[in-house]
């Protein structure tokens, strides 16, 4: 839109020149007052606009720069540090003309933190936050991307990795020591649930399926509590 703006301002500013002989005319008063050196008048405006280009093309690499890393920061968690969902549906994106397939993708879910936080204060909470991600993290290999999802939910990319090496590092994941001499951890409990695909798939789709088997989980969990305070 900007450029069919300046060429339509180009064609209506020649028009109303050619109508008006602007040239000639300026012409015609510089030779008339020539002690005013009025011809002059065009050198200095090729030159302001040689310095105005320089000027032009620098902050267009300033702005591209900026916008970078206005989208870089807008692919991380400000917390974590860790990507969010936006860099997420990029990778994804990105599987169409990929072929690391089957891909496997584990939701983490960490239960607990907003009772802890409750307790210890917001500052504390985060700060154990980050540490069970940190022993989270111990256990993935280095193709393996954990991002941030929202609240407490975290998802693990994991290229591949069929069904059965998925269920394996859910079980890893399943047995990080979470213990700790001040005892931050108590309030803890960590859900984790997994998936593969064969072939792309949309990642609504995938957190659907995933949501899904995350409720299941819970609800298996919570019918085995009750059976055992019932045999209490």
């Amino acid at each position: 839109m900007d450029l069919i703006a300046l060429g339509a301002m180009f064609i209506i500013c020649f028009l109303i020149f050619a109508q008006f002989d602007f040239l000639e005319s300026i012409y015609s008063y510089s030779r008339q007052f020539e002690f005013l050196e009025l011809d002059e008048v065009f050198s200095a405006i090729f030159l302001m606009v040689f310095f105005f280009a320089i000027f032009a093309y620098r902050r267009w690499q300033d702005t591209k720069l900026m916008s970078l890393y206005c989208e870089e920061l807008a692919m991380v968690d400000p917390i974590t540090q860790l990507p969010n969902q936006r860099a997420l549906e990029r990778l994804v994106v990105k599987m169409k003309c990929q072929s690391d397939y089957p891909c496997s993708f584990l939701l983490i879910d960490i239960d607990g933190l907003e009772s802890s936080k409750n307790e210890l204060g917001l500052a504390a909470t985060e700060q154990v936050g980050i540490e069970v991600l940190y022993k989270l993290s111990q256990v993935l290999d280095c193709d393996q991307v954990l991002a941030y999802r929202n609240g407490y939910q975290y998802l693990v990319h994991c290229p591949n990795t069929n069904q059965h090496a998925a269920n394996d590092l859910v079980a890893k994941l399943n047995k990080i020591n979470l213990s700790s001499r001040y005892e931050t951890y108590n309030w803890i409990n960590i859900n984790i649930v997994s998936t593969t695909i064969t072939r792309y798939t949309e990642l609504s789709d995938i957190f659907e399926y995933l949501d899904d088997e995350l409720l299941q989980l819970r609800l298996n969990k919570g019918t085995q509590l009750h059976a055992v305070a019932s045999n209490h």
